[in-house]
């Protein structure tokens, strides 16, 4: 039964990634809506923006956070596979298991320290310099992808230990 709850709660894991990445592809549209309006602006206006820049920097970060877990889903990270190549598929598959609980435990710790950091971003209001808009949104945003990499790095576990059991 538990074994039956846990993977129904991994398969949740795993469409939520696939919702996020929908919203980072948001991000993206926005990036490409700002920059292609800066670039009129700047060019053919010669009456460049002050939001540009630092509005397409943040929507990148939330873009990459927000699609990590994602491209965790798809194996579409980057890995170094010398040893697993040389391994047979059964204790490659137990190593890729192991690698991702280290994975999940490492991003957790990050998950942790970030969120640290927009609590303490909402606690103090700190504002974005040039757009005059609150900083812990984002951070909040950061939290959300990086939490979602980190339980994408479990669901990812168990799918490499049930490989492995074959």
């Amino acid at each position: 039964m538990f074994a039956n709850t846990l993977d129904t709660l991994l398969r949740y894991i795993d469409r939520a990634n696939v919702f996020l990445k929908w919203l980072s592809y948001l991000c993206l549209g926005f990036i490409l809506l700002v920059m292609g309006y800066e670039i009129v602006l700047r060019y053919i206006f010669n009456s460049p923006t002050k939001f540009a820049f630092e509005s397409a920097t943040i929507a990148q970060v939330v873009l990459v956070s927000l699609g990590a877990g994602y491209v965790l889903r798809e194996e579409g990270h980057v890995s170094i596979s010398l040893v697993t190549e040389r391994l047979p598929a059964r204790q490659s598959n137990k190593l890729t298991g192991i690698t991702s609980l280290i994975g999940f435990f490492m991003s957790a710790w990050l998950t942790y320290l970030l969120l640290d950091s927009a609590l303490f971003s909402w606690k103090r209001e700190e504002i974005l310099e040039t757009l005059s808009i609150p900083v812990y949104p984002f951070k909040f945003l950061l939290v959300l992808g990086l939490a979602f990499l980190s339980l994408q790095f479990l669901v990812r576990s168990r799918q490499y230990f049930n490989k492995g059991k074959n």
